[in-house]
């Protein structure tokens, strides 16, 4: 194998960063710059847009390079120091701003371990490895990125656009490694997740490519990023993307990671801090559209450190809805509240817990009337019956105590506790209150 030559792309094939796309490491920027006090020194229109600033000098950069020079490459030094002229800023509030930059994308820096498993596995075979990227960071910034994953990458060589001038988009950036190397594409095999610079380019010269699908957003996602380059969309879609191992829009699991659980997490972050201001100390996720929230708030209590306690509490709204004296009327409307559109006396004596024997005691069965007015007659009657009322109560007072017992069994009466349900309408703890 000694005679090969074997070449790795770098961002999104050997690593790839916690943001949904690279403009998220100057979303987080321009966060830190607005926050930080040692930036306050800047013009509040360049805190405020510095990620769009920071976008937009590097495609004019870019283009200007072009005009002038036949190529397009450019250096995180370059861009600075036109960010620095067109806002008067100084040398050391711009090399603060590089370093920010660099320091950001060490941090938000995530391994593939699948091809840098690769990388091991020829190096241990003595093969030739090399590291090709068109960037704008040097290789010894790179480097260090990819020192923090694995030490396999302290000798390989890496070839950087911004630093030859060269380009894998041009495909003279391969015709250089080429000329280094002496190399025949016909022995050099290319990794990449680009499949025009790295599999159709590198193609074209012979060189036997092979492409690496990156993880990438899903249509809706890419739509809700085009609506703003925010620091929040940009973390909340990249943890999408990394969790998101499925590429099928219609995937369960990918819907759940991408839309269902941003939704999930941000109304148990809501109720934790409300549960936090009023002092409550335990909650009570009811069972079971309560499961999944409770996992995920003792992920964010956990930390955060929050000093609450979480309970998975068993119970139906069938078993928890038990009618007593004090809310007799409540669970009759309640009932007929439910069920007015799909109306019948069998299913009302079900819901009732009376027979439907006892129920033709107070009404005319025979030939029901199902429209909404004469429901609402039925209704009215319902509730200025006491002897039905007394049926119902006397159908449930065993259930009745049961639920006495197993809520003195589960709760802590003398903490301030909370249910917690999910898409639940409030009736059941109505009629627990009661």
């Amino acid at each position: 194998m000694a005679d090969w030559l074997y070449s790795f792309d770098v961002w999104d094939t050997l690593i790839t960063r916690r943001t949904a796309s690279a403009h998220g490491i100057f979303a987080i920027m321009q966060d830190k710059i607005c926050n930080d006090v040692s930036f306050c020194q800047t013009d509040i229109f360049f805190r405020q847009n510095f990620a769009s600033i920071r976008v937009d000098t590097a495609l004019f950069l870019k283009k200007a390079n072009k005009s002038r020079h036949g190529h397009s490459e450019i250096t995180l030094e370059e861009i600075y120091r036109l960010i620095a002229n067109n806002f008067r800023l100084s040398e050391t509030l711009s090399e603060k701003l590089v370093n920010l930059e660099l320091e950001t994308e060490y941090r938000n820096a995530v391994p593939i371990y699948e091809n840098i498993e690769k990388v091991r596995k020829l190096l241990k075979e003595k093969a030739q490895v090399i590291l090709v990227s068109d960037m704008y960071l040097t290789a010894e910034h790179i480097r260090k990125i990819l020192l923090q994953f694995d030490d396999v990458f302290n000798d390989i060589p890496i070839f950087v656009s911004g630093e030859l001038k060269r380009s894998k988009e041009r495909g003279d950036l391969y015709r250089h490694i080429k000329d280094v190397y002496r190399a025949d594409y016909r022995k050099w095999r290319h990794c990449g997740d680009n499949l025009k610079t790295d599999v159709d380019n590198a193609r074209a010269l012979r060189i036997n490519a092979d492409f690496f699908a990156p993880k990438v957003l899903k249509s809706y996602e890419k739509t809700l990023l085009r609506s703003g380059n925010t620091l929040e969309f940009q973390a909340y879609l990249g943890c999408s993307r990394l969790l998101n191992d499925s590429a099928s829009e219609d995937s369960i699991y990918g819907f759940g990671v991408s839309f269902s659980g941003a939704i999930l997490y941000s109304y148990v972050s809501w109720l934790l801090n409300i549960s936090s201001g009023e002092g409550i100390t335990d909650l009570y996720f009811i069972a079971r559209d309560g499961f999944v929230l409770k996992k995920i708030a003792d992920v964010i209590i956990a930390a955060k450190k929050l000093s609450l306690r979480t309970h998975y509490f068993y119970g139906s709204r069938l078993s928890l809805r038990i009618p007593g004296c004090e809310n007799i009327d409540e669970f009759i409307r309640m009932t007929f509240g439910e069920y007015k559109r799909s109306f019948c006396f069998e299913r009302l004596a079900l819901r009732l817990g009376i027979g439907f024997d006892v129920l033709k005691k107070y009404f005319d069965v025979s030939n029901a009337d199902k429209s909404a007015k004469q429901v609402e007659i039925y209704e009215k009657a319902a509730l200025a019956s006491d002897g039905l009322k007394a049926e119902v109560i006397a159908a449930h007072e065993q259930n009745r105590k049961l639920l006495k017992r197993y809520l003195r069994q589960e709760i802590d009466f003398d903490r301030k506790f909370a249910f917690v349900d999910l898409c639940g309408s409030g009736r059941t703890q109505d009629m627990l209150e009661s």
